[in-house]
């Protein structure tokens, strides 16, 4: 749901992008393969169970790809197999598209994984850019549970004791 909320907001801002996911129909997969023949797409999300595998990459070889973005990238490190083992698959991107620029994404990789990401990906001596942490657009806060619906509520409605500021966004985390 994550791809497909990025992709609506993307069409919203008009920029023709789609993803492939395993929650779509048959019917809706071959439309989407249909665009990126016909060069109508800018911009496609896909996990990386579907890229490598059903001979998507033979696919997508035909199509003019331009750039390739990794994201969560710290999935292709020694912790991230069990989690996410597509992710080891990844690596034949440079051999299938030695061209194509890649780029890889993580909020999560210390040093040592961040090199294992660079050997995997074939990503050579590219810039790395680096940043803190400390998200200073970021507001956490932990709340005791006490009437648990009317805190829900509340937090929707955007009471004012019970929420992030007006036009923010937030989480619920619960058991």
């Amino acid at each position: 749901s994550l791809m497909q909320d990025q992709v609506a907001g993307l069409l919203e801002n008009g920029i023709a992008a789609a993803a492939l996911s395993s929650a779509l129909d048959w019917e809706r997969k071959k439309q989407i393969e249909t665009q990126l023949e016909r060069g109508e797409l800018k911009l496609l999300y896909c996990s990386p169970e579907r890229l490598v595998g059903d001979g998507f990459l033979a696919r997508l070889e035909r199509w003019k790809v331009t750039r390739l973005a990794i994201d969560e990238a710290h999935c292709i490190s020694h912790w991230g197999h069990d989690f996410r083992p597509e992710y080891l698959g990844l690596s034949v991107l440079a051999e299938r598209f030695p061209d194509v620029p890649r780029l890889a994404l993580t909020a999560t990789a210390d040093q040592l994984t961040r090199a294992e990401i660079r050997t995997r990906l074939a990503l050579g001596d590219a810039p790395m850019f680096l940043s803190s942490f400390d998200r200073p657009n970021i507001r956490y806060s932990v709340v005791e549970k006490d009437n648990a619906r009317e805190q829900l509520l509340g937090f929707l409605r955007g009471d004012a004791d019970s929420s992030p500021p007006v036009g923010s966004s937030g989480i619920v985390y619960c058991s």
